[in-house]
């Protein structure tokens, strides 16, 4: 039996895994509280939604291989699951990609990842500069463990493993252009870095967010000729 919590099942997306079709299966749990996040029934782990079987899911799969090209598997945070490897051999036993999304604290779980080859496509996000992790995700935070899983990540790319991309949702309470650029640096040498504007939805972890003033698209723009000087390819969500 896997020991994994799937919460929910997109059937299909067309922004998840970038070029692909893919399903996307969300995972409960997280080890950080960011306040902007937008997962709280996930975060929180609520009990809101009910375990959807590994069964089911593996019957799912069964029945939509032919319509997509890969699976995304986020959260919460995926990594706190014992099963995660587990459930990435069995989607790859179907023939069909596998992307991880991850906050980055657990890089023993993307090593293995990595080297049992059952992930093609990591996602990590950046909470901001390193310094101020603890504030921004409200939780206190082995960082060293989130520069580790930037190096395996980076390197992974470079080595032809996987392909990758990092990313941060901002916004002015959290960043600014100075937090921003040592972001930048931190990820110096990255192949694919993505800027996430924020976005206020009806249900966040903090909900006094709901009324935080996101940075403007001319500022997101400029924010991403920043991080252009360290990594290849800059987008802005």
């Amino acid at each position: 039996m896997i020991d994994i919590h799937i919460k929910g099942v997109q059937k299909s997306s067309l922004i998840d895994y970038p070029g692909k079709v893919s399903a996307v299966v969300f995972l409960n749990k997280c080890n950080f509280n960011c306040p902007f996040c937008h997962n709280p029934e996930l975060v929180h782990d609520t009990g809101e939604f009910p375990d959807i079987t590994v069964e089911e899911f593996e019957t799912f799969l069964d029945g939509r291989r032919k319509w997509i090209d890969a699976v995304c598997i986020t959260g919460g945070e995926p990594t706190l699951h014992p099963g995660l490897l587990d459930l990435m051999k069995l989607i790859k036993g179907k023939g069909l990609l596998v992307k991880l999304d991850t906050n980055g604290t657990n890089p023993q779980v993307i090593k293995d990842a990595l080297d049992s080859k059952c992930v093609d496509y990591i996602a990590m996000d950046i909470k901001n500069r390193i310094e101020k992790y603890p504030d921004t995700t409200r939780t206190k935070v082995d960082t060293g463990k989130v520069l580790e899983s930037i190096r395996l990540i980076m390197q992974a790319q470079k080595d032809g493993l996987i392909d990758s991309e990092f990313r941060s949702t901002i916004l002015p309470k959290l960043h600014s252009i100075e937090d921003l650029e040592k972001m930048a640096e931190l990820l110096h040498g990255a192949k694919k870095y993505v800027l996430q504007q924020f976005k206020t939805e009806e249900a966040l972890v903090d909900m006094e967010y709901i009324n935080e003033k996101p940075y403007y698209s001319h500022d997101m723009e400029e924010f991403k000729k920043i991080f252009l000087k360290h990594c290849e390819i800059v987008e802005v969500r």
